[in-house]
């Protein structure tokens, strides 16, 4: 497959991520991932390691309109079975800041699968 189709099918998955948290579909997005996903941020200047199973539960009990909700797939930088994606989001979960996101994403058994995020929300 050639690297423009390769960023077509990967922009395809993150696009399903991101309509998953608007739509509430934890079933579509739980499929996303791969089971040891990690994702990390840093609060109060100490990193922060966690599991899809938090943004299930985030997404299970948000009461979110997300009416405001925007994101844009900024970036797609692929190596071989590796992808690297940015995602820049406003008015996620009903949080009215900017938010960044960086995804790690590999192609196992011909599927693109997150495998870790990496965010950021800018005050």
């Amino acid at each position: 497959m050639s690297v423009v189709n390769e960023k077509i099918a990967i922009r395809k998955v993150v696009q399903k991520y991101i309509d998953a948290w608007v739509e509430k579909d934890v079933s579509i997005f739980d499929s996303l991932f791969h089971p040891d996903f990690i994702m990390t941020t840093i609060k109060e200047g100490k990193p922060v390691v966690t599991g899809v199973d938090v943004m299930i539960k985030v997404m299970s009990e948000s009461a979110a309109s997300w009416q405001d909700y925007i994101a844009d797939i900024t970036h797609i930088q692929i190596a071989g079975p590796v992808a690297t994606v940015e995602v820049e989001e406003f008015g996620f979960n009903d949080i009215n800041l900017l938010a960044t996101d960086f995804f790690q994403l590999m192609k196992i058994d011909g599927e693109w699968i997150f495998t870790a995020k990496t965010y950021h929300f800018h005050s």
